[in-house]
């Protein structure tokens, strides 16, 4: 019998047919993985602007699906401990809506969660910030100078958005409490604390993937969050 993995997918204002994208993805990343797992999707609608119902229909005709909506946008720590508290799967991954990363890194994830570990984290390589807007680059750079100056963690790189756990880290996860994009930082320090198994994979970002400049009225907000760790 097929384990049941959970990909959570928040999302936010995302491009016209996005669906679309996504349902090539989740079909790949099936094909890679199905004779062992079965897959489980989890929709947050972080309070979009507009409708995404129909998209969400046309997702779940063709994949097992779980839909939530939050009637305002309340960030997206709000909107992944949501749809992890809502998984089934033995396993848990959450993404963003593009899937940004290369499909076989799912498959990557698994392989070190069956082998023991209970969190899985995605540490950008050099393509990464080879791709993205020099703004992104330079906030991603001082954020893992800050979080390796401030945090005895293993890795200073928290932010990547592909991670995976199993059930006990989705308890480490469902109990953050930051819903800005630092609760990765507060999930990690915690199942740090707790002594939990954490791997690492490398990912690339796919290369049609158009990554966004940060507003920076985000920053201030996050910058409160940092505090609030530091206590």
């Amino acid at each position: 019998m097929r384990e049941l993995v959970s990909i959570v997918i928040p999302c936010y204002n995302p491009e016209n047919e996005w669906e679309k994208k996504v349902m090539e993805n989740l079909e790949k990343i099936d094909q890679s993985i199905s004779k062992q797992y079965e897959i489980e999707i989890i929709l947050v609608d972080d309070g979009s602007m507009h409708d995404l119902d129909e998209a969400f229909e046309r997702i779940s005709k063709k994949w097992k699906t779980v839909r939530t909506k939050n009637q305002v946008n309340a960030g997206k720590g709000n909107a992944v401990r949501k749809g992890v508290s809502l998984a089934n799967g033995k396993y848990i991954i959450y993404t963003d809506s593009d899937i940004p990363y290369e499909n076989k890194h799912i498959a990557e994830h698994l392989e070190l969660l069956e082998k023991g570990d209970d969190i899985v984290i995605t540490v950008r390589d050099k393509t990464y910030y080879d791709t993205i807007p020099m703004q992104r680059k330079i906030i991603s750079l001082v954020v893992q100078y800050l979080i390796k100056l401030l945090f005895r963690l293993p890795t200073a790189d928290t932010q990547g958005g592909l991670k995976s756990m199993n059930k006990m880290g989705k308890e480490i996860l469902i109990n953050t409490k930051i819903d800005g994009y630092l609760f990765d930082l507060e999930f990690i320090k915690e199942a740090f604390k707790q002594k939990r198994r954490i791997g690492y994979i490398h990912g690339e970002l796919k290369q049609d993937i158009n990554v966004k400049k940060v507003d920076l009225s985000v920053l201030f907000k996050e910058f409160y969050n940092l505090l609030y760790l530091l206590k």
